[in-house]
């Protein structure tokens, strides 16, 4: 009903956060300014502050720089293929259980990939 739609208004965010285990389209600008949907086989769950699940750590006595994406789901290699496309060539991304780790700093970078994703 009407609550229900004033609800989403107000926090559609939190709304979202709160469907577990699906998958969601999100609508896509195109070059016309049209509204397409398209799937993406991977979604990343904000944090409880609503934040994104990006994290810097520093290894080897602060030496070594590396970038952590935590809270992801669905198609890894799908993920992967994209990072590939948006970070620098040859950057090295490690898997782990729960986490990817990605060589540097990119933290601004793939947080606005995330924001263009819709997340």
């Amino acid at each position: 009903g009407r609550r229900m739609e004033r609800g989403i208004r107000m926090c559609s965010l939190s709304l979202l956060r709160s469907v577990p285990r699906t998958f969601r389209s999100y609508a896509m600008a195109s070059s016309n300014s049209s509204s397409v949907e398209k799937q993406i086989p991977f979604i990343f769950r904000r944090t409880k502050s609503n934040n994104l699940p990006i994290y810097m750590d520093y290894k080897n006595g602060r030496t070594k720089t590396v970038t952590v994406i935590r809270k992801y789901e669905g198609n890894i290699a799908a993920i992967r293929n994209q990072l590939n496309q948006i970070l620098p060539e040859n950057t090295e991304i490690k898997e782990f259980v729960g986490r990817l780790e990605i060589k540097g700093d990119h933290k601004v970078a793939l947080k606005g990939w995330m924001n263009s994703l819709g997340f």
